[in-house]
């Protein structure tokens, strides 16, 4: 007879100690040899399968961030766009506008010109009628020449019935305001309104900013 039993109790304690799994079959020990092989595959598949999670969960945040970047982008090219179709609208507004106060503008000059012609005109023709308001029955205007633009030259010739009536009318002409410089040139005897009649010559200038003043005081 052959004691196994002690036998059996240093196996399993070898076994223990050696991180081996020792079986009994039939009354003699065996030896897992791929028990720890097994064991460290085991822990690598869980550490692989927590590692595969762990990259899925990243992956799936990252995508989520992604996601909410690119509808950012997607609503912020919209706002892009619309604001520049408005830049586009105003442009043109603009564009409009500048054209419409340039037409404006050209019409005011045209308009003011026309109106300064207008009033120079006018005014002429009331310095002529006030020229005219300073003669009496007792003189004759024959003729009056006006030269220059803005500062001109006046010349009335005429006859007066007599020098008292032509100092007179000196007076009436210097007491018009567009008048300046009023002076006789020159008197010649002259019987075609009396015995003393005398035939004269008149000088004056009148300023056209001073004939507006007048013309538009009256």
């Amino acid at each position: 007879m052959v004691e196994t039993g002690g036998l059996n109790e240093n196996v399993a304690r070898n076994g223990k100690a050696s991180g081996a799994t020792v079986t009994v079959a039939e009354g003699f020990p065996c030896i897992d040899l791929y028990a720890r092989p097994r064991k460290a595959g085991l822990i690598r598949e869980r550490l692989n399968r927590a590692e595969g999670l762990w990259i899925a969960g990243v992956l799936i945040v990252a995508l989520l961030i992604e996601g909410i970047f690119v509808r950012e982008q997607i609503d912020l090219s919209a706002r892009v766009h619309e604001r520049l179709q408005q830049i586009v609208r105003l442009e043109k507004q603009k564009t409009w506008f500048e054209a419409a106060r340039s037409k404006h503008s050209r019409q005011m000059e045209k308009t003011r010109g026309i109106e300064g012609r207008l009033a120079a005109r006018s005014g002429w023709l009331r310095l002529l009628q006030a020229i005219s308001s300073a003669t009496s029955d007792r003189e004759v205007l024959e003729q009056m020449t006006i030269d220059g633009t803005a500062q001109r030259g006046l010349q009335i010739a005429g006859a007066a019935q007599d020098l008292p009536e032509l100092q007179a009318m000196l007076l009436r002409l210097k007491s018009l305001r567009c008048m300046k410089s009023v002076r006789l040139l020159e008197t010649v005897a002259d019987k075609s309104l009396g015995a003393e009649s005398i035939h004269f010559r008149i000088e004056a200038h009148c300023d056209a900013a001073d004939l507006n003043k007048e013309t538009s005081a009256k």
